[in-house]
């Protein structure tokens, strides 16, 4: 009996547990296998994947509704005193100065999070910007003492956002969020 290496009945038996689309063709071509066993493999395996279906069904996430998860993960803004700066420290606690053709612009800024759970702030977030009449501006973060981190529900946490603008420019207003105060008039 010349046999071929792929119709070992090892190898085959082998290859139906770990690969069994090819175990099922290899058993299929394999003369040595009875063909008694060969319905009571393929069987077996129709039946083993039902039971995997059936059991691992696919469960389908619906999004959360949006009024659900907003009032969930609520933040809060109250924009404070807005005011140009000479000098900052950064987060080392290191005396910084605007270079000669820059000015510092800080926004006071305490939030909230109105949510039941506490959550991790950031604020670039929700976007901060800075509007001149020139342009638009996001903070500078290593001269922001920024409330950061996590947030229990209810409880205020204060800090302050600094802005690099071009000396002499306007500022018009600050936003972040859906929260925004107009500036100048």
């Amino acid at each position: 009996m010349n046999k071929k290496w792929f119709q070992n009945p090892i190898l085959v038996l082998f290859s139906c547990i770990v690969v069994f689309p090819i175990g099922l063709v290899l058993l299929g071509a394999n003369s040595s296998i009875r063909w008694g066993s060969k319905l009571l493999i393929s069987l077996t395996y129709i039946v083993l994947i039902l039971v995997f279906f059936i059991y691992y069904q696919p469960v389908l996430k619906t999004p959360k509704s949006s009024s659900i998860s907003a009032s969930m993960e609520k933040i809060e803004y109250k924009i404070g005193q807005c005011y140009s700066q000479d000098s900052l420290q950064n987060g080392l606690s290191v005396n910084t100065m605007p270079s000669g053709e820059e000015s510092f612009f800080c926004v006071d800024l305490e939030v909230i999070n109105l949510g039941q759970t506490k959550v991790f702030y950031v604020s670039l977030i929700d976007d901060p910007k800075l509007i001149t009449e020139k342009a638009e501006y996001s903070p500078d973060l290593s001269l922001s003492q920024e409330p950061f981190g996590e947030m229990i529900p209810n409880q205020p946490y204060r800090g302050y956002l600094a802005f690099r603008i071009p000396k002499g420019e306007k500022v018009l207003r600050f936003r972040i969020g859906k929260s925004a105060k107009n500036i100048s008039p």
